[in-house]
């Protein structure tokens, strides 16, 4: 039980990691495509 909860909370880190390079990633992207638009904002 302990070991599962673990897991859980090392999987749960990794999907927020993840969600976070993720909007990283779509910010950039963003700002690449709008360029000084984007930082008027």
């Amino acid at each position: 039980m302990h070991f599962r909860g673990l897991s859980l909370q090392f999987h749960l880190s990794k999907i927020s990691q993840m969600r976070g390079i993720l909007l990283h990633l779509v910010l950039v992207s963003q700002i690449s495509l709008k360029g000084p638009e984007l930082i008027l904002f």
